[in-house]
Order: C-alpha cells, then sequence, then structure tokens
C-alpha cells in the first residue's frame, strides 16, 4: 500500500512499481477522480494524476482476493476501484495511455506556486 500524497497518483504507482520492481498497467478511465477535481485541473492545465492526492490510498491485491477487497473497502464506506494490473518487469516501471513511465515524476502544481 501506498500514500500518494506529493506528487501525486502517478508518482505513487511509480514508487510501488519501484519498491516492487514491477510494472504496472493502468486503466486511467479507471481511476475515480471528481468531477470538480477534473474542472480545477482543466482551469490550471495541470493532469489531475500529476498533483497531490490527500486522501487517495494505492494498494496490490493479487488477483484471488481483488474481489473480496473491494466489497470489504466498501462495507466500510471506502470507495475502492481496480484501476489497473502488476506484471514482472526487468525494470519498474507505469504504463499509462499508451505511454511508459520509468522515472520519478513531478508534481505538476509546484511550479503553479512560483
Amino acid at each position: 500500500m501506498h500514500d500518494p500524497t506529493e506528487g501525486g497518483i502517478l508518482m505513487g504507482l511509480y514508487e510501488l512499481a519501484s519498491a516492487g520492481e514491477i510494472s504496472l498497467a493502468i486503466d486511467r478511465d479507471a481511476i475515480p477522480i471528481s468531477e470538480v477535481t477534473i474542472e480545477l485541473c482543466a482551469a490550471a492545465g495541470v493532469d489531475p494524476l500529476r498533483i497531490f492526492s490527500s486522501g487517495v490510498l494505492l494498494a496490490t491485491v493479487s488477483v484471488e482476493d481483488v474481489e473480496s477487497a473491494i466489497d470489504d473497502l466498501e462495507q466500510a464506506g471506502i470507495d475502492a476501484s481496480v484501476i489497473g494490473q502488476v506484471a514482472a518487469a526487468a525494470s519498474p516501471s507505469v504504463i499509462l495511455d499508451d505511454v511508459i513511465i520509468d522515472t520519478s515524476v513531478r508534481d505538476e502544481m509546484y511550479p503553479l506556486w512560483g
């Protein structure tokens, strides 16, 4: 599990991939993002996957346990989604929108504070 606060969901995914020496194939459309976040990010010209993501938790769960993990979280009142798949890899990476990310991701909020 990982809290992807600084650097956003994309950096958190890369950190998970690095820690596990795995590749993560992510479906952007499966990631729940609130409408207000989408609108604010569009107005600021930033990617919602590359900004602070306080309150989010990323976890890798075995295929056999995914359904029960989702059910348990939802019974506890916690929204949860399957956003991708884990694969063995020679080097850590995140595959998103057919782009391979194999280095740290910069949080897009920092330049807005300058």
